[in-house]
């Protein structure tokens, strides 16, 4: 199971990588994708965010730098079953929410392709634990796999806080833009009013 024991750990670990970088950057909707699956109570969503998040990159790692433990193949199995829980629960009590596999809310919703995929690495993880082959995956092919699943998380890291900046200064301008008016409309009502008030004091 060599060759193949290697093309499962870098998809496993490669998709881990992606899914915890992403939701390493983007914390605070991580949680309410957590929360909303309605599993745990909202007070404890942070934490189960935070561990389900330490646990894709660490199992990550392990699948990429150390395919020869065990590690690998218990997180992946792991993850699987967490998420085919969560997933399949959505889907039975009609819960319509993203999946939040990257940690985002607006994402894929949760549907019947949902707890298959969870299925098949629930499947895929007990396969690498249980077999232990020992994989020929090398250091270059998992430092590749690393650069490929955290670039597209960091490009989007960037876009949305330049996304972000152009939007306040967007604000600023129409902040400005508003005062300016604001001013100005003020002083063109003191030069209309001040004929009017000479002509009141000169009939006086």
């Amino acid at each position: 199971m060599g060759v193949a024991q290697a093309i499962i750990q870098v998809w496993l670990g490669t998709l881990f990588l992606y899914t915890g970088a992403h939701k390493a950057l983007r914390p605070a909707e991580t949680v309410r994708a957590v929360t909303n699956y309605r599993l745990v109570p909202d007070r404890r969503a942070a934490l189960v965010a935070r561990l389900t998040t330490a646990l894709e990159l660490i199992t990550a790692a392990a699948l990429l730098y150390l395919p020869r433990m065990l590690a690998g193949g218990v997180g992946a199995a792991i993850l699987g079953a967490v998420f085919l829980v969560a997933s399949g629960s959505a889907l039975v009590r009609h819960i319509d929410t993203s999946c939040g596999c990257i940690g985002a809310t607006n994402g894929r919703r949760v549907g019947i392709e949902t707890p298959l995929r969870a299925a098949v690495i629930l499947a895929l993880g007990v396969a690498l634990a249980a077999t232990n082959a020992g994989s020929q995956l090398s250091v270059w092919a998992a430092l590749a796999a690393t650069l490929a699943s955290i670039a597209p998380s960091i490009a989007g890291l960037l876009r949305a806080r330049r996304s972000q900046r152009r939007q306040k200064l967007a604000r600023a301008r129409d902040l400005a833009t508003i005062i300016a008016d604001l001013a100005q409309e003020s002083k063109d009502a003191a030069i209309t009013t001040s004929p009017l008030i000479s002509m009141e004091a000169i009939h006086q």
